[in-house]
C-alpha cells in the first residue's frame, strides 16, 4: 500500500514539471509519460534501494520519454527530470 502511494505522489510530483514544457503535448501525454516513468526501472530501481547504504545519493534522476535533449524546465535540463531526494524522498 505505502509503495502504491508513493507511486502516485511522484506520478503527480511529475506531471507538475512537465507542465513547463509545451512540446510534450497535452495533460493526456503528460498523465501517460508520468506513469511510465513512474513504472520504470529507474525509479522503481532507485525506490527499492531507499535507505540502503548504496543508495546514498542526493537526487534520482529519470529520463524524460520522447523529451528533445535541449528541452529545460524547472528541475529538468538534458532531458532527465532530477528530483532531490531532500524534496521528495
Amino acid at each position: 500500500m505505502g509503495s502504491a502511494l508513493i507511486d502516485m505522489d511522484l506520478e503527480t510530483f511529475i506531471r507538475e514539471r512537465l507542465v513547463a514544457i509545451p512540446d510534450l503535448g497535452g495533460r493526456n501525454e503528460r498523465h501517460e509519460i508520468a506513469r511510465a516513468m513512474v513504472q520504470g526501472n529507474e525509479f522503481q530501481d532507485a525506490k527499492h534501494a531507499f535507505g540502503s547504504e548504496v543508495a546514498d545519493w542526493p537526487a534520482v534522476q529519470l529520463s524524460v520519454p520522447g523529451l528533445d535533449r535541449r528541452s529545460r524546465a524547472p528541475d529538468i535540463l538534458n532531458g532527465v527530470l532530477k528530483i532531490r531526494k531532500s524534496v521528495y524522498l
